[in-house]
This record gives structure tokens, sequence and C-alpha cells, in this order.
């Protein structure tokens, strides 16, 4: 079987770890402080920003939960077939998105993002479903 309870459940972490992580980014990198370039250059510049942005927990927490998630992203392609693995995870990264925003109050659930989540799981089956009839015409 193409699409077994491990992938799903693998594939759910994924997309808990990127759509979870996104407002939480945004909100973190709303809250950096500032960094005046001053007389420096633009290599230290960049350098004292990216200190700043890795001591702020705030950002960096969601950061690398994110990127934990890429990780196991790129361990499921590395088994899985990359039609299914990419849609359904991105598609579940913008569904838990959605509802990570909707939980920290930064949208209202709306007709239009109810909408939105039955065309992403409906694109998602019927990859699922192709990629399993094309492995058993094999």
């Amino acid at each position: 079987m193409l699409f077994d309870g491990g992938l799903l459940m693998s594939l759910v972490f994924v997309g808990v770890l990127w759509g979870g992580t996104n407002p939480l980014l945004k909100r973190g990198s709303e809250s950096l402080p500032e960094v005046n370039q001053g007389n420096s250059s633009w290599i230290v510049y960049r350098l004292r920003v990216l200190f700043c942005a890795f001591t702020h927990l705030q950002f960096i927490v969601p950061f690398v939960a994110n990127q934990l998630g890429s990780l196991a992203f790129y361990f499921m392609l590395s088994h899985h077939d990359v039609s299914i693995v990419g849609p359904v995870a991105n598609g579940l990264a913008v569904v838990f998105t959605g509802i990570s925003a909707i939980l920290l109050g930064e949208r209202p659930i709306n007709a239009l993002t109810l909408i939105g989540v039955c065309f992403i799981a409906t694109g998602s089956a019927l990859c699922v479903r192709a990629s399993e009839r094309a492995q058993a015409l094999e």
C-alpha cells in the first residue's frame, strides 16, 4: 500500500511543524529589536542582525521547530514518492497555518477559509488516489 498510517502521521507532523510555526515566526520576527547599521560594513551589520535573531527566543524556538519539519520532510522524500509527499505536506502546512492563525487570534474563521481547506483536502486525496492507481498499473 502506497499511503500507510506511518506516512500519514509523518505528513501531519510536518504540516503541524511548518504550518503551526508560520504565525509564530511572523510574531517573533515582528518583535525583534532594531539593529542600527551605523558606520559598520554590510557584513558586520548582517552578522549583528543574525546574532540578534538567534538570541531572541520568540524567533528562534519556532525557527528550530520549522527546520525540524524540513528535516522530516526530506527524510520522507528519501523513502516515499515525491508526487505524494510534496503536495500533501505543503497542503497540510497551509491548513495548519490557517488553524494556527485562527487560534492566535490573527483572523476569524470565515467561509472562504473553510472552502480552501476543503479544496486542499480534495486535491491531496486526488494526488494520493492517482499515485495509487499508477502504482497498481505497473
